[in-house]
């Protein structure tokens, strides 16, 4: 979808609602979409996992008053005779994979490291408004339902 916005200089807009998938193809489209200048993400129902970056990566982010969104940390899974330096090897990964989140994350929110640390650590759905209230958005840039740049409307 990017790429149809780039090609014909169109105000790019995404629309996310996705349960998520493999990380690697996530951390591309991020970098493709992070790089579409005045980028409008919007998410709408569910985005979780690897596609919660999707919604990161927008210079104006959106989401509906009722949809939720989920981050969490990598998982994999793994099958088969392994050998210890295959699960070393996958440990080592796992870090790797979790720093490029947490980093991801961190650039797009006021909250702390170890803030960031703590929520992933967990697979607690969360709404806007607890979004919000999180600093997982930067409010400059984040409208949801009621919720406008950090400020209930009454």
């Amino acid at each position: 979808m990017a790429f149809f916005y780039i090609r014909n200089k169109k105000k790019p807009n995404t629309l996310f609602s996705t349960w998520g998938g493999s990380l690697p193809a996530a951390l591309y489209m991020y970098d493709v979409l992070n790089n579409v200048s005045n980028l409008h993400t919007h998410a709408e129902g569910l985005v979780a996992s690897a596609a919660t970056l999707f919604t990161v990566c927008g210079h104006h982010r959106t989401m509906t008053k009722h949809s939720t969104l989920l981050i969490h940390q990598p998982s994999i899974y793994m099958a088969g005779d392994l050998k210890f330096s295959d699960l070393r090897d996958e440990y080592s990964n796992m870090q790797w994979y979790t720093k490029i989140l947490l980093d991801i994350y961190k650039e797009t929110t006021t909250m702390s490291y170890t803030e960031l640390v703590n929520l992933i650590q967990n697979e607690k759905y969360l709404s806007a408004e607890e979004f919000l209230c999180n600093r997982l958005f930067l409010p400059q840039c984040f409208q949801c339902g009621l919720l406008i740049f950090g400020h209930l409307v009454q």
